[in-house]
């Protein structure tokens, strides 16, 4: 099954990747680059969620998402 998990370089995401890899392929969405180990197995989307032909370049032909991405602080508060 190919699987898009978002948040790709966050603090939980290693270990979902590591969960899946094995049996699944995985699709990596992320603003930050990811670590070259990563970048080198799987297939990464750079980008953010709130644009969305990011978006749609990551869900191409995936069956199902892990969305890990959050933003832990306000954006629109000064």
């Amino acid at each position: 099954m190919r699987v898009l998990i978002t948040g790709a370089t966050g603090r939980v995401a290693p270990y979902l990747v590591d969960a899946l890899a094995a049996e699944h392929e995985l699709v990596l969405m992320s603003r930050r680059p990811l670590p070259p180990a990563l970048a080198s197995r799987h297939t990464w989307v750079q980008g953010d969620l709130t644009d969305p032909a990011a978006c749609a370049r990551a869900v191409r032909g995936v069956q199902a998402i892990h969305h890990l991405a959050a933003q832990s602080w306000p954006t629109d508060h000064p």
